[in-house]
């Protein structure tokens, strides 16, 4: 027999097992298995705080010494007139700054797209928190660990798409 849960109505006891608001055991496969990949997700977001997968270029040994060199004993010329200064290019900065800030918005709407197209995977949890879901008697009672809000999710998602 289906029954259509709301939000509210939905919880996890004892450890774990999903039920309804009269602690009768409830199940529905895509909300079940949106629920694991968004734990897989969370996880994954908090575990990759303050995480470096780019890394960085090491240091190189010759380019120290040369610069000890030139520091040391580089060319000591004496400067008898002092060098112009450049004129102020207003135009040129402005157009610079708004070049950079057409390259930040690309890639913002590029991280947009990516993150609201991997979030439908998402749909049947947002389902329930926006109107209810039907679900069934399971044959064996369904266990989760937490159920996840879309907020939650959106937040790890966001922090972490680059990784997925």
């Amino acid at each position: 027999m289906k029954q259509f849960i709301k939000q509210g109505e939905l919880k996890l006891i004892g450890s774990g097992y999903l039920v309804n608001s009269k602690e009768e055991p409830v199940t529905n496969s895509e909300f079940v298995y949106a629920q694991k990949q968004a734990e897989f997700v969370v996880v994954l977001a908090e575990k990759a705080k303050g995480k470096d997968f780019k890394g960085k270029d090491a240091d190189s040994m010759s380019a120290l010494k040369d610069e000890v060199w030139n520091l040391l004993n580089g060319n000591k010329t004496r400067a008898y007139i002092t060098a112009p200064t450049a004129p102020k290019r207003s135009t040129t900065e402005k157009l610079k700054e708004e070049a950079l800030a057409f390259i930040g918005y690309q890639e913002d709407v590029e991280k947009t797209e990516k993150v609201n197209n991997f979030l439908n995977k998402f749909n049947s949890i947002a389902e329930l928190e926006d109107f209810g879901l039907y679900f069934s008697q399971p044959d064996q009672p369904v266990k989760l660990n937490k159920i996840y809000t879309i907020k939650e999710i959106v937040a790890s998602v966001t922090s972490v798409i680059d990784l997925l």
